[in-house]
């Protein structure tokens, strides 16, 4: 993989600081939750945020609060499985290709809404 511009790491880290809301170095999946929650009230910033994450497409804003995508993306960045994602860890899931980002939803796959309705990603 070709290194990150270091415009491009200054931005991830921005990101994962702003999203580090008690500042402890370890971002937990409410965290994660409420960070891309209150991002969707911004179009712009919502679809940045689903680039980097790989959430796809058909994934609109309505659906994060009723569904277990959040759930799906904090579980693959969390690699070592601690229910908090350290720097590092974000940083070897931004850096892998979009193709590889969007593994962590399967074409077809429904995904699970509370309200027991599905959505076909």
């Amino acid at each position: 993989a070709s290194p990150v511009p270091p415009a491009q790491m200054k931005m991830w880290r921005k990101l994962y600081d702003a999203m580090d809301v008690n500042n402890d170095g370890i971002v937990t999946y409410a965290e994660l939750s409420k960070s891309v929650k209150d991002s969707a009230k911004d179009p712009g910033v919502y679809r940045q945020l689903q680039e980097e994450l790989g959430i796809p497409d058909s994934v609109k804003e309505e659906h994060l609060h009723d569904s277990d995508v959040l759930e799906r993306v904090f579980a693959a960045i969390d690699v070592d499985q601690t229910k908090g994602i350290t720097f590092e860890e974000f940083y070897g899931f931004l850096i892998k290709d979009a193709d590889s980002k969007r593994l962590v939803f399967k074409p077809g796959e429904k995904m699970k809404l509370k309200e027991g309705h599905s959505v076909v990603l």
